[in-house]
C-alpha cells in the first residue's frame, strides 16, 4: 500500500510542482514590479489626460493585477472551499484575462509600430493581425474546447482540473503556430525599429541623439529578446512535451510589465523627463521624436526624419 501511494505521488508532485512554482514567481514579479513603478505610475500617469497610451497602460495594469490574484488563488486555495462551480468560475475568468491581456497587447503593438513606421497603416495592421492570433486561439481553445472538472487524489479530496478535447499532436501544433505569429510580428517591429533608428541617426550628431530614439531602440531591442527567448521556449516545449506551461505562465506577466514600462517611459519623457538619465537637447526635443498629440498619447505619433537644415540654427 505504500509503495502504491509512493507511486502516485510523484507523478503529481512532478505535475503540480513546476505550475505553482511559475505561478508563484509571476506573481511575485507581478507585484514587485507595481510596487517599483508606483511612485512613476502617480506621477506621470494618474491625473494625465485621458489617452489610448494612458487607458492601455491603467487596462494593463489592472488586468495583469487581477490575473496574479486569480492565479494564485487558483493554485493555493484551501481544498475545501473548492467546488464544481468555484473550479469552472476561477479558470473562465483566468482565460478571459489571459485573453484581455492579449487583446491589449495586439493594440499596443500596432499602434507602437505605427508610431516606429511613419505612420504606415498596412505594417500596423499587420503587426496588429500577428498579435490578434493568441486572442482567436485562446478564446477558441479555453471557452470551446476545454472542460473543467473536479477529481479526486491520493493526497487531496478534490483538485481543480482541466482538459481539452484536441489530442496532443494538435495541441502543440495549435500553440506552435500561435507563438510563431508572436514571434514573426516581434521580428517586424525590431526591424522596422532597427532601420527607423539609423535612418534618423544620420540625421543628427550623437550628442543630439534624442531619449525617445534611445527609448525605442533600448527598450525595443530588450524587449524584443526577452519575448523571443520566452516564445521559443514555448515552442520547444511543446514540441518536446518536456514543459507546456512554464514558459506560457511566464509570458504573459513579462508582456504585461514590458507593455507598462514602454508606455510609462515614454509618458515620462512626453513629460520633460527623461527616462534614461540622458540630456535632452532643444534641438531633439523640438524637431525630432514622437508627436505626443493629445488623442493618443505618447504612442500615436510618427517619427519624424528631419533635414539637416533643421539644425542649423
Amino acid at each position: 500500500m505504500a509503495d502504491a501511494v509512493s507511486g502516485a505521488f510523484l507523478p503529481f508532485v512532478l505535475s503540480v510542482f513546476p505550475e505553482n512554482c511559475c505561478i508563484v514567481a509571476a506573481c511575485v514579479l507581478i507585484y514587485y514590479d507595481n510596487i517599483c513603478t508606483f511612485s512613476r505610475e502617480l506621477q506621470y500617469m494618474w491625473g494625465s489626460p485621458t489617452n489610448i497610451a494612458v487607458a492601455l497602460f491603467h487596462v494593463n495594469k489592472w488586468a495583469i493585477s487581477i490575473w496574479a490574484l486569480v492565479s494564485i488563488s487558483s493554485a493555493f486555495m484551501p481544498l475545501a472551499s473548492y467546488s464544481s462551480a468555484t473550479c469552472t468560475t476561477l479558470n473562465i475568468l483566468w482565460t478571459a484575462l489571459i485573453v484581455l491581456l492579449a487583446l491589449l497587447w495586439a493594440a499596443f503593438s500596432g499602434v507602437r509600430m505605427y508610431a516606429i513606421s511613419l505612420g504606415h497603416v498596412w505594417l500596423s495592421s499587420m503587426v496588429c493581425a500577428l498579435n490578434l492570433v493568441p486572442v482567436g486561439t485562446n478564446a477558441w481553445g479555453f471557452f470551446s474546447d476545454t472542460w473543467y472538472q473536479m477529481d479526486g487524489s491520493p493526497f487531496t479530496a478534490a483538485l481543480c482540473n482541466y482538459g481539452v478535447s484536441r489530442s496532443n499532436a494538435l495541441n502543440a501544433r495549435f500553440n506552435v503556430t500561435t507563438r510563431s505569429c508572436l514571434i514573426a510580428s516581434d521580428a517586424i517591429v525590431i526591424i522596422m525599429t532597427w532601420y527607423i533608428t539609423f535612418i534618423t541617426g544620420g540625421h543628427r550628431t550623437r550628442n543630439a541623439q534624442t531619449p525617445i530614439t534611445t527609448a525605442l531602440f533600448r527598450d525595443g531591442t530588450a524587449y524584443f529578446l526577452a519575448l523571443l527567448v520566452l516564445n521559443v521556449l514555448d515552442i520547444i516545449g511543446w514540441c518536446t512535451n518536456a514543459f507546456t506551461d512554464v514558459a506560457g505562465f511566464l509570458t504573459v506577466p513579462i508582456s504585461s510589465i514590458l507593455m507598462s514600462h514602454f508606455l510609462l517611459n515614454l509618458h515620462q519623457m512626453a513629460h520633460g523627463q527623461d527616462a534614461y538619465g540622458e540630456h535632452e537637447t532643444s534641438v531633439a526635443s523640438q524637431d525630432s521624436g514622437l508627436r505626443f498629440a493629445h488623442i493618443v498619447g505618447p504612442m500615436g505619433g510618427s517619427l519624424e526624419i528631419c533635414s539637416d537644415s533643421s539644425y542649423s540654427g
